[in-house]
């Protein structure tokens, strides 16, 4: 079983639980790093070196993020990705694996937020699939939940 199935495996699972399983390393390894979300809902487990981050909302691992480009202080998640996708995939060619997504949006400027990557959503899938597409092509971020 590679690292994104078994990840997969733990989504629902309570974060001791997920940490317990990763062992001592995965905690105070090099490159990983805790942080509480602002309103203390949310904990946010950043693994740089290997493109991960991982989100837990109520104690419970509710989202896997492939960071699939380098950006926001993460390398590149260069592993197995979910349902045939693969990094340099196009929009088209995505819709054409997957089918019409449930949901999308962005490809705008916002003025909050800056810029706001295009994004598909397959809801009806297990786990759910939001994929951000980078604006020159390919996919800047994959989010399982």
């Amino acid at each position: 079983m590679n690292i994104l199935d078994s990840l997969i495996s733990m989504l629902g699972q309570e974060e001791q639980v997920v940490t317990n399983i990763f062992g001592e390393d995965f905690i105070s390894g090099s490159g990983v790093s805790r942080d509480v979300g602002p309103l203390g809902d949310r904990v946010y487990y950043s693994l740089v070196n290997d493109g991960i981050e991982l989100i837990f909302s109520d104690n419970r691992l509710a989202q896997i993020t492939l960071h699939i480009k380098p950006g926001d202080d993460f390398r590149s998640y260069d592993g197995n990705l979910p349902a045939g996708l693969s990094n340099e995939m196009y929009f088209d060619e995505v819709v054409g694996l997957l089918g019409s997504p449930d949901v999308s949006g962005g490809g705008n400027d916002d003025p909050l937020l800056g810029c706001i990557y295009p994004w598909i959503k397959y809801e009806n899938m297990c786990p759910k699939i939001h994929i951000e597409m980078g604006f020159k092509g390919g996919i800047e971020r994959i989010s399982l939940s």
